[in-house]
């Protein structure tokens, strides 16, 4: 009878280990734009969701791809981490509306946010790139993991 049990055993760990890889991804924190919140080097650990959870504050990860490849000195596609600011039925923000393509105060359309880097001064976010969309969402952060190698 117990010749069973290992095998289930192992089975189950297994699937729960791809259901959390599903689910979960760790990120790097690259630069400075979510300076003095986050640092460079430090990772945090993100939760895979969709754009119907976000709220205001949320520090987010998305994927964007520049319009030109000189921005940020990059040919592909960038992974940001930023702070939701806007989100569907908001009124967009005047200092985003020019890139966003809508007049300020207009809404923010179903399926899309704003998103802003708490280092203002050194952030690529929704002031460059406009609105982002259900697709570049990555996820949420849930947890700081630290810098690696050090103790905290």
């Amino acid at each position: 009878m117990t010749g069973w049990v290992l095998p289930l055993l192992v089975g189950m760990i297994a699937l729960g280990a791809a259901y959390v890889r599903r689910r979960l991804i760790a990120v790097t924190v690259v630069g400075t734009s979510m300076a003095p919140t986050f640092t460079g080097g430090e990772r945090v650990l993100v939760r895979r969701t969709g754009v119907h959870r976000l709220r205001h504050g949320d520090v987010v990860v998305v994927r964007w791809t520049p319009p030109t490849p000189s921005l940020q000195g990059t040919t592909g596609e960038l992974v940001l981490i930023k702070r939701v600011t806007a989100v569907a039925g908001d009124p967009v923000p005047a200092e985003v509306a020019e890139a966003a393509g809508r007049p300020a105060a207009s809404a923010v359309p179903a399926g899309a946010f704003v998103l802003i880097g708490d280092n203002v001064e050194r952030s690529v976010d929704s002031r460059i790139c406009g609105l982002f969309h259900a697709p570049n969402l990555l996820g949420i952060m849930v947890r700081r993991l630290g810098v690696p190698g050090s103790r905290r």
